[in-house]
């Protein structure tokens, strides 16, 4: 479904490209029109040219009610080649591709998690509390390089950056089961995960000490993010060695990705003989 959706919005950018060129950025209705499995209303795309690929859309503000999700507003900016600026034209090769797939990812988790009558994931009530807690302490350097590793091992993110990966396999085309394996190794999502795996939770506390408003920061992360009062540094601790188990698990799924793409190994097998007698 993520991909399906995520071609449908390629394609109306492609239909308004050139007027995007022209204007630098321009807004659009209804984008999702086309989708069949879920009925989207009063959603918006919101496109400008730009030096950078970026894409984000608010769920706070997205209203689900069975098969219909209302106020989507999708915000991506795109970066294009020069060849893309003449035949206006972007493939799925562009980056923006799995940006788009990625926050699509997002509402179709909220929609299918709607559809099976439970509340919204936790995951993402833990979300806003973080970037409550981020925007409260925006000066305090560590605390902003902290709560991104925080942010990177919420469970919702988890899942769209496994999505995320597997859509930027897709565009470099590679084939067989051991290139992409090697490729996965080299992408930041992996690099970011395997860090997270094995990062030392003493440290990340110490860095942490070092910002000014190092004891109101720890004790709303416990108070606030983690709804506990109890010893603040040992609950923290706890949550980083959570955090490592879960990208432990993570490494793995991603590394896992390169047998999704069995079906391009660049070798042949079609004349291979079995004798069959040998496993009766």
């Amino acid at each position: 479904m993520c991909r399906e959706l995520s071609l449908i919005i390629l394609a109306v950018i492609n239909n308004n490209l050139g007027k995007l060129i022209l204007n630098k950025s321009i807004s659009i209705d209804s984008p999702f029109s086309r989708s069949t499995e879920i009925k989207f209303v009063e959603d918006k795309l919101n496109i400008k040219l730009s030096n950078r690929t970026y894409g984000n859309m608010n769920p706070e503000y997205i209203f689900i009610n069975g098969s219909t999700v209302k106020n989507v507003i999708l915000n991506l900016e795109i970066e294009l080649s020069p060849i893309e600026l003449s035949s206006k034209i972007i493939t799925i090769d562009n980056k923006i591709f799995k940006i788009i797939r990625h926050e699509i990812l997002h509402i179709v988790e909220m929609y299918l998690t709607k559809k099976n009558e439970q509340n919204l994931s936790f995951s993402w009530e833990m979300g806003k509390r973080l970037q409550f807690l981020q925007n409260k302490y925006e000066k305090s350097k560590n605390w902003q390089d902290i709560s991104y590793f925080i942010y990177l091992s919420l469970p919702h993110e988890i899942r769209s950056k496994v999505e995320e990966l597997n859509a930027l396999i897709e565009s470099n085309r590679l084939k067989g089961i051991l290139n992409v394996y090697d490729f996965i190794k080299t992408t930041k999502t992996y690099k970011d995960v395997e860090f997270l795996s094995t990062v030392d939770e003493n440290i990340v506390l110490h860095k942490l000490k070092n910002d000014t408003q190092y004891q109101n920061i720890i004790k709303d992360f416990c108070e606030y993010f983690l709804k506990s009062k109890s010893d603040y540094e040992i609950e923290f601790l706890n949550y980083f060695k959570s955090i490592k188990k879960k990208n432990k698990k993570l490494i793995k799924k991603l590394l896992r990705s390169s047998y999704n793409f069995e079906n391009y190994i660049n070798f042949d097998n079609s004349d291979r003989i079995i004798k069959y007698s040998d496993y009766k």
